[in-house]
């Protein structure tokens, strides 16, 4: 129960009672419910686990590819 998907689907609310907990579990089993069609399958831990990525996704400032900008940057070892 990340903090980031407690936001994502309650809102700002961050109360750690059982009925926000219950609350924050319906929500999971619901959405997980309405994305699992056919042969795909999900969990609540899997809507969990989605929402927690895109929050802190969404927090990360884009970056390149480090190992390709050093080579670029370098000096060629001879």
């Amino acid at each position: 129960m990340s903090d980031e998907a407690m936001v994502a689907a309650l809102g700002n609310s961050k109360e750690y009672t059982l009925k926000q907990y219950l609350a924050f579990a319906d929500k999971l089993q619901a959405k997980a419910k309405e994305l699992s069609i056919g042969e795909e399958s999900f969990t609540p831990s899997d809507v969990e686990r989605a929402l927690w990525s895109s929050a802190i996704a969404s927090k990360s400032p884009p970056s390149g590819n480090p190992k390709r900008e050093s080579k670029m940057h370098g000096k060629r070892k001879r």
